[in-house]
């Protein structure tokens, strides 16, 4: 499977923050994530040397069909709570989704994400 560089996101510090990710393969085709014994998503810092979140599926990680009823592929949202961004300083970070299937790591997407201070 060939990891796919997303475009940068940005979300506000204190905020949820919901990142939703469409599931398809390097053609674009729906991606079934149905084997994957495993799905987990990280935050590190922005050389990747730290990890300050992980969350896992079912705990932070949920995978269906696509709330918006745009596209019939499915999609894995990931919920990261305000109480957890809180914690974060603005600046860009970097997350990566990575799926455990018949035994075998693969990354799915990584990319950059921007940490905004709120306005007051």
């Amino acid at each position: 499977m060939t990891t796919t560089i997303h475009a940068s996101q940005a979300f506000v510090i204190g905020d949820d923050w919901p990142i939703l990710g469409r599931l398809t393969d390097e053609l674009g085709n729906p991606f079934d994530p149905t084997p994957a014994s495993s799905v987990t998503w990280k935050l590190d810092d922005e050389t990747g040397a730290t990890n300050l979140f992980t969350l896992t599926l079912g705990a932070g990680i949920t995978i269906g069909t696509d709330p918006t009823g745009v596209s019939p592929v499915p999609v894995c949202l990931i919920t990261l709570p305000a109480a957890s961004t809180a914690t974060l300083q603005p600046g860009t970070y970097r997350d990566q989704l990575r799926l455990m299937i018949s035994g075998q790591a693969s990354t799915f997407w990584q990319g950059p994400i921007q940490a905004l201070q709120q306005l007051t």
